[in-house]
């Protein structure tokens, strides 16, 4: 294509009337003015959030920006704060949008919304090794759908959950408790946890009491082999 890849230039204009980096990141610093300390965030009132971020990026909320918002940290502190976001979301048509905005919507306790943000677009969440913790946000919202397809995107070889990679067996665990399964999800947690890998070890137990476990004893340590 007689490309090559630069880190700054010009982009010609051919068809579309504006040119844009449509990252997560980003990286022109097109939005320099979306910075965490000028928007308070931690202490702003829900009904001034759109309005102060509009004024902040000069563009409204849409697939190109809401990325950018549903990746700061000062949001992800004050969850709740994608009430007021809702609208904009569900207007998105970008998939990860919806992913993002389902994940703070249940982190504040906001699960009936946290599914209408999802909508249909469940299938863009990756159940692979890597894909904590939204596969558990999935689990958590539609359990079967999760079960489904975690079964359905096993690796060559894999034939029980006792051969699933750690986490993708903590997926599951998840999915039994949301559907009222606890000796299961019990017992798949706990294989979860056997040998895992020391990260493993540090996220699951927190994670399952905040989200999972209604009793200290279902996260007993499984027993080392």
């Amino acid at each position: 294509m007689r490309t090559h890849v630069a880190d700054r230039g010009d982009v010609a204009l051919l068809v579309a009337r504006d040119w844009y980096d449509d990252g997560a990141r980003d990286l022109i610093s097109r939005f320099g003015a979306l910075d965490e300390a000028r928007l308070a965030l931690d202490a702003i009132a829900p009904s001034q959030l759109v309005p102060r971020l509009v004024e902040a990026l000069g563009h409204p909320l849409d697939d190109l920006t809401l990325p950018l918002v549903l990746a700061l940290p000062a949001l992800r502190a004050r969850s709740a704060l994608i009430v007021p976001l809702a609208p904009h979301v569900l207007a998105a048509r970008t998939p990860a949008v919806h992913v993002a905005a389902a994940q703070l919507a249940l982190d504040a306790d906001e699960p009936a919304l946290a599914d209408r943000l999802l909508g249909d677009h469940a299938g863009a969440v990756d159940l692979s090794e890597g894909s904590w913790p939204l596969g558990a946000t999935l689990a958590r919202l539609r359990p079967s759908y999760a079960l489904a397809r975690l079964r359905a995107t096993r690796a060559r070889g894999v034939r029980s959950w006792h051969d699933e990679p750690h986490l993708r067996i903590a997926i599951a665990a998840v999915a039994m408790a949301a559907l009222r399964r606890p000796g299961k999800a019990r017992a798949l947690y706990r294989q979860a946890l056997t040998g895992a890998p020391s990260f493993v070890s540090l996220i699951l137990p927190p994670y399952f009491a905040a989200h999972v476990f209604d009793e200290p004893g279902d996260l007993a340590a499984p027993p080392r082999r």
